[in-house]
């Protein structure tokens, strides 16, 4: 073979490789721009701030978890109101320590009391205007389904305060990632557990079918205890309530997971004495985790460069990264103390249920968040009546 057939050929590799190169430089760059960092704005910034605020509103202790308090009864549920951290600017080299003493934070104020006053227009307080005595003959079914929906959604509450509550103590960014990348797994895990206790309780509360008004007082329900199974109307009506127990059982779980998850989201609050809520901090995740968000599409550029690139291109790419941090190019100027609200960060201090004794059993501080069916001698009471709250409920059958 000659010397120009050599350089020939030669010639056209060069070219091949050329042009291969030119190539892939376009899909490389699509996928990097339209996919990774797609994928780090959606999952981690976006979906991630969704798990960071709902852990803000279970340190709050805002979300009712009792079904024996407001808004689920007239016994109101007063919260010791905390301010909690957030937009957390925590030096690196305490990233996942405890150490707060160089930690600091904007604080985020929820109220408690206007919160529990949101739930007056919800299809919950619009279930127990049916479930009165005097509202007809399917007044018991109403009862039926408000006592049900009220213990499911406090259940779904209480999961979701002691889940975000624990996951708080991890850094915000660590947060954002986790969250935004578990949040679908998560929510159909606890979609399908969530059938436990709602057959629990679409069981547990058929008595409800059979309960008569009060022979004192026809606009309060008897007590728990005068139940009777033995009364013609709701006998009749009995396969067609429990047929729709059935139904309700296996329709309300993908309804009341996704109630429980997008509920948090819409507690408002304060951050320096103005409205905050969770765009906010989704804005303000742009703002003061852009370090992170550099990290994040630095790891994606080295990831999609071997992907789409030779060993020896990629490996190439490395240099030029370290340059950049050393040049600075990464250096973010956090937030000073004392500046825009940032002051010493004050750590997890969950809020508390607070109320007396007293206040439970005699009911002295009525919160009428929505009007709560009345109930004689161990039921929700509105004025000097023993709540049920430290006794469980004991159905005694008669059948007279």
């Amino acid at each position: 073979m000659s010397t120009e057939d050599t350089n020939t050929i030669d010639d056209k590799k060069n070219n091949t490789n050329s042009e291969t190169k030119q190539n892939k430089v376009i899909p490389f760059l699509t996928y990097y721009l339209g996919v990774t960092i797609g994928t780090i704005i959606i999952s981690v910034f976006v979906i991630g701030s969704f798990g960071l605020y709902t852990t803000k509103v279970a340190q709050s202790h805002i979300l009712p978890d009792n079904s024996d308090l407001a808004p689920f009864s007239d016994i109101n549920r007063i919260i010791k109101d905390v301010p909690i951290d957030i937009n957390v600017v925590k030096p690196w080299h305490d990233f996942f320590s405890f150490n707060n003493e160089n930690t600091i934070s904007q604080k985020i104020n929820f109220n408690s009391q206007e919160y529990l006053a949101s739930f007056k227009d919800s299809f919950l307080c619009a279930l127990k205007l049916k479930a009165k005595p005097e509202s007809g003959v399917f007044a018991n079914t109403a009862l039926y389904y408000s006592k049900v929906y009220d213990q499911i959604i406090a259940i779904n509450f209480k999961i979701i305060n002691k889940f975000f509550y624990y996951l708080s103590y991890l850094p915000e960014s660590v947060i954002m990632l986790i969250y935004g990348s578990i949040a679908l797994p998560l929510f159909f895990i606890f979609f399908s557990v969530s059938y436990l206790w709602t057959f629990f309780y679409h069981i547990i509360n058929i008595p409800q079918f059979f309960r008569a008004a009060s022979e004192n007082n026809e606009k309060k329900w008897e007590p728990t205890n005068k139940i009777s199974f033995l009364r013609i109307i709701p006998l009749i009506l009995l396969g067609v309530n429990c047929f729709g127990a059935l139904i309700s059982s296996l329709l309300t779980p993908f309804f009341f997971t996704l109630y429980s998850f997008i509920t948090p989201l819409a507690a408002g609050a304060k951050v320096n004495n103005k409205n905050y809520n969770v765009l906010n901090l989704i804005l303000d995740s742009f703002t003061y985790k852009s370090k992170f968000f550099l990290d994040l599409a630095t790891i994606g550029l080295l990831i999609n460069a071997f992907k789409f690139f030779t060993l020896d291109i990629a490996l190439a790419i490395i240099p030029a990264i370290i340059i950049l941090y050393i040049i600075g190019e990464y250096r973010i100027e956090n937030p000073e103390i004392n500046t825009n609200g940032f002051t010493k960060s004050t750590g997890i201090k969950p809020a508390k249920v607070a109320f007396n004794k007293s206040d439970v059993e005699f009911n002295a501080v009525p919160f009428n968040v929505c009007t709560v069916p009345e109930e004689q001698n161990g039921g929700s009471q509105s004025g000097g009546k023993k709540s049920k709250i430290n006794g469980q409920k004991k159905y005694n059958i008669r059948f007279v």
